[in-house]
């Protein structure tokens, strides 16, 4: 499950990342702004149909993981996988979130998309460390992985609240700074 986690992750810096920046770099920006659209509506529009994608992607996860638990005669809680793909989708959206806001804040996929790789790769890095070592364990809280255990969940059958709150909430706030810095950025590179 760690891995799909790990997908869905790069999949959101991915495209998080070129949300906007990608819109420059193809010089389709001015055709898009010059539509008479509010430039935050289009930017949460854009991210909206992240989420649908991440969403979709959480629910193929879970409906495969349903099937080889049908096929191989596995058991689990069905309500836990249905909660650990959704705080799955959120990871991935958390990502895209601060992706979005490199996005608008660099103009640049490229550029945003190497900062965001060394931030992911140093959140996780942090995760693991205060696994490891219990006197930093305050690190671990600093990284979106923290909040993504999958194992906890499908043997609790329950959502972990803190984590949704959490992971929903950076997502909201990178796209929250995004919007706004992109609603009075010039786009001129």
């Amino acid at each position: 499950f760690t891995w799909f986690g790990w997908a869905v992750a790069v999949w959101g810096l991915i495209v998080g990342a070129g949300l906007i920046a990608g819109e420059v770099e193809n010089g389709t920006i001015d055709m898009v702004l010059s539509q008479p659209v509010r430039r935050e509506r289009f930017l949460l529009a854009r991210f909206a149909g992240v989420a649908a994608v991440l969403l979709t992607i959480s629910l193929a996860c879970f409906l495969g993981i349903l099937l080889g638990m049908a096929i191989s005669d596995v058991d689990a809680s069905v309500a836990g996988l249905f909660f650990a793909c959704l705080q799955m989708a959120l990871l991935g959206l958390a990502v895209a979130g601060i992706g979005v806001l490199l996005s608008v804040g660099t103009l640049s996929s490229r550029r945003s998309q190497m900062v965001l790789v060394g931030l992911v790769v140093a959140e996780y890095a942090m995760d693991v460390v205060s696994e490891i070592k219990s006197d930093l364990g305050w690190l671990g809280k600093l990284s979106v992985f923290h909040y993504f255990d999958p194992a906890q969940i499908v043997s609790s059958g329950t959502p972990d609240g803190l984590g949704l709150v959490v992971l929903v909430g950076v997502a909201a706030i990178g796209l929250g700074v995004a919007a706004w810095l992109f609603g009075r950025r010039d786009m001129a590179r």
